[in-house]
């Protein structure tokens, strides 16, 4: 999988912090402290778990560089982009490289992050991919962490609904065919599998991001140890949900900022 072990974090872009803090309290889930990158006018608070995370992140300071956060702000919220794992960042982007892929140079990014004890650094090596090889994602980085150790704190990862890990990403696509020849060159062959109406790719780390066709919202799909759990939190926050056929529990994009967000018990 050339140097990829499988989704990171999900990057869902938010019009203002505060409120998507709420929007996702609402949802039953601890929040991170404030962070702000410190090479860019984008800043972020993160819902983190024993492995990964979905990061929400904003514009705080417009005058600044923000990867196009703030034209993809002008048309909607939602999952802006995604981190996919690696050892080694530098490893990784060679591997892509050589196999044609469109990478951009490595480069490090910081984040000042607030936590119960005070400001930390958390620091991050990266390498961003030509958008025309991840259909269906304006920006997808290869992320290695220098500092994972500084992410995550107690309180953080007792969330009330009972969420404990990503499952899949499932990303609309104009054309089902295109996407998935894309993403078999930037996986390889064997990592995709295809049905008549979808594609998968199943990560090393049990992750997997799912294509499908048509004007679809993106879904993410979380494990959590109870869905009672779950609709009585929902329940007693009124926030409307719906249960699947397979037994999940499904909350509309209009209260997740821009993302639906399905509940699976694993």
């Amino acid at each position: 999988m050339r140097g990829i072990t499988g989704i990171d974090h999900p990057v869902i872009a938010v019009r203002d912090l505060g409120s998507a803090r709420m929007t996702f309290e609402r949802l039953g889930f601890a929040i991170s402290g404030r962070g702000t990158h410190l090479e860019w006018g984008t800043g972020n608070c993160c819902i983190m778990f024993p492995k990964g995370y979905l990061e929400l992140v904003g514009i705080v300071d417009s005058t600044r560089y923000t990867h196009g956060l703030d034209e993809f702000l002008n048309m909607r919220e939602g999952l802006v982009g995604i981190a996919l794992s690696t050892e080694s960042a530098d490893r990784a982007c060679h591997d892509l490289a050589a196999a044609g892929i469109g990478v951009e140079p490595v480069r490090e990014v910081t984040r000042n992050m607030e936590t119960p004890t005070g400001f930390c650094q958390p620091r991050f090596r990266v390498c961003f991919l030509d958008r025309a090889g991840v259909p269906g994602l304006p920006s997808t980085a290869i992320c290695q962490h220098l500092t994972p150790e500084l992410l995550r704190h107690a309180d953080w990862l007792k969330h009330p609904n009972g969420a404990t890990g990503i499952v899949s990403i499932t990303l609309p696509v104009p054309s089902l065919e295109a996407a998935t020849s894309a993403y078999r060159a930037l996986f390889g062959q064997d990592m995709v599998s295809c049905t008549p109406t979808s594609s998968e790719i199943r990560m090393e780390n049990g992750t997997m991001i799912r294509l499908v066709s048509g004007r679809r919202t993106e879904e993410l799909k979380l494990a959590v140890e109870s869905l009672a759990c779950v609709q009585m939190w929902l329940g007693d926050s009124r926030v409307p949900f719906l249960m699947l056929p397979d037994g999940g529990v499904q909350v509309q994009s209009e209260h997740g900022c821009g993302v639906i967000t399905n509940f699976v018990e694993q």
